[in-house]
């Protein structure tokens, strides 16, 4: 995996294709079974919602199936899914980080669709039955943001391209000066996520948690080497501990423009170009010690009726 994951990430983040498909609420196809229903439901989740409105509009065209289409914040959808399982008012379609128990069996096998469209295949993950319930909908990036104003006012430099790196001591010493020099409250903030701790992990030649030899599933040493280094940054200097402790939302601490970098993923860059006017920033290469690493995640579009299917197809 790292010699994939370690090209994801350069000297910047590629925007990516980010779909991201929630269905929830009232759907009005009728017989859940039939694939030729004229309207079925589509809802989203917030954090995507120009991409699959213009999807509902174009399937509408093409196809003269109706896509009721209604937004839910995406902290919402799991509850909104349970909910509508035990009201017996599924969705046709959605996207979920996982498989739900309390309504997995009321998912369509997507496993023709996997084949027919070629889905990548170490995304793909089938049940004890062989069959394929997902089909991965967005794949997303960890990445490394700075101000770049901050760090040009300091006369500090940084990885000006993809050829360059940057183990991690060094960054935290290329921050703290730029910290000194220019009085901002933190050097960086980092999302609260284990999809970020992993990659970190990964930095510091980790391979995450893996099997013992007596059966048990733990962190290997080099992992031990980085949470170690993590909770020492953690101290509300260079890191500031609400973020991981009371989970204060970092990505507005980093807008704040009191912050020299972030550790985020890729899917903040089209909310940056947009909402950040007051400094620069840039997306450069991740500090290695001693590996440059990413960690690559998905999330997963299902179908809960054949019309849901026939709308992923």
């Amino acid at each position: 995996m790292n010699k994939a994951i370690k090209r994801v990430i350069g000297g910047s983040l590629a925007a990516t294709l980010m779909f991201s498909m929630a269905a929830c609420g009232t759907s009005s196809s009728g017989d859940k079974s039939d694939a030729n229903a004229k309207e079925i439901t589509l809802t989203f989740a917030d954090d995507q919602n120009g991409a699959y409105k213009s999807l509902a509009k174009q399937y509408e065209k093409e196809k003269g199936v109706k896509v009721n289409v209604m937004e839910v914040p995406y902290s919402d959808l799991s509850t909104k899914l349970s909910n509508a399982v035990k009201a017996n008012d599924l969705p046709d379609v959605a996207r979920v980080p996982q498989i739900d128990p309390v309504w997995s069996d009321q998912l369509e096998n997507l496993s023709d669709l996997a084949t027919k469209h070629k889905a990548m295949k170490s995304l793909i993950v089938k049940n004890d039955a062989g069959q394929v319930l997902t089909i991965p909908s967005d794949l997303t990036a960890v990445g490394l943001f700075i101000n770049t104003s901050l760090f040009d006012k300091a006369g500090v430099s940084y990885p000006k391209n993809a050829d360059a790196s940057w183990t991690w001591d060094e960054f935290i010493d290329s921050i703290k000066k730029v910290q000194a020099a220019t009085g901002a409250k933190y050097g960086m903030v980092m999302d609260a996520s284990t999809h970020r701790e992993r990659s970190f992990l990964y930095q510091f030649g980790s391979k995450g948690v893996q099997k013992q030899s007596d059966g048990n599933w733990a962190l290997d040493s080099k992992a031990k080497t980085a949470l170690e280094f993590l909770k020492n940054i953690n101290d509300d200097s260079v890191m500031p501990k609400s973020v991981w402790l009371s989970n204060e939302d970092p990505s507005a601490l980093f807008k704040s423009g009191q912050v020299v970098a972030y550790y985020s993923g890729n899917w903040q860059v089209a909310d940056f170009v947009t909402s950040i006017s007051s400094f620069e920033w840039k997306t450069v290469v991740m500090p290695s010690q001693p590996t440059r690493a990413t960690n690559v995640g998905t999330n997963y579009m299902v179908a809960y009726s054949a019309a849901g299917k026939k709308f992923l197809d």
